[in-house]
């Protein structure tokens, strides 16, 4: 990726590969697959979260910094009134879920929302809206990758492309 030693700012696709420490212990340092964990983003575009967008601003390709993100600068303090007890003859394939899984569940105006189960008894499912990093204080150990000036449709579309070549694949829990 050419970078031109160009900083972070709106309008400008970053890379970056990071570790992630919750509440003081390794998180995630690699994917599924063995990967170091890498993100394109377009700065200024809500991509990731705030507190590390803001971070990032003025870094060039080749600079490290480590971020330290309090719930409330990431994904919020937990909050355990977000949680639904639903009877069991409610949730279709009931007998199929296990405490932990994650669910699409559609609320009353028929949008999706994410949930974990949070317990499972003969009569009741209770689920968690909570995000899974709620709650969670997070440091980040970053290094740029690249920074290049976002092209049109990047901008259009509100994130960078290469990793979301088709948008129907963006989705905007894929942020960091």
């Amino acid at each position: 990726m050419a970078t031109d030693n160009q900083k972070v700012a709106d309008g400008m696709v970053v890379s970056f590969q990071y570790k992630l420490y919750v509440d003081g212990k390794l998180y995630i340092e690699e994917d599924a697959d063995g990967d170091d964990n890498t993100i394109d983003y377009l700065h200024g575009a809500d991509n990731i979260l705030p507190g590390l967008e803001q971070a990032l601003a003025g870094k060039r390709a080749g600079d490290t910094l480590s971020v330290m993100l309090s719930p409330d600068e990431a994904y919020g303090e937990y909050d355990d009134e977000d949680m639904e007890t639903l009877d069991r003859s409610e949730v279709p394939d009931a007998e199929e879920l296990a405490p932990g899984m994650l669910i699409e569940v559609e609320n009353e105006d028929g949008s999706i929302e994410l949930a974990h189960v949070k317990e499972i008894t003969p009569q009741v499912v209770v689920l968690d809206f909570n995000h899974p990093l709620a709650g969670k204080s997070l440091k980040y150990d970053i290094e740029v990758l690249g920074v290049r000036q976002a092209d049109e449709d990047e901008l259009k579309h509100g994130h960078a492309h290469g990793v979301y070549d088709d948008e129907e694949e963006w989705d905007e829990d894929d942020e960091a």
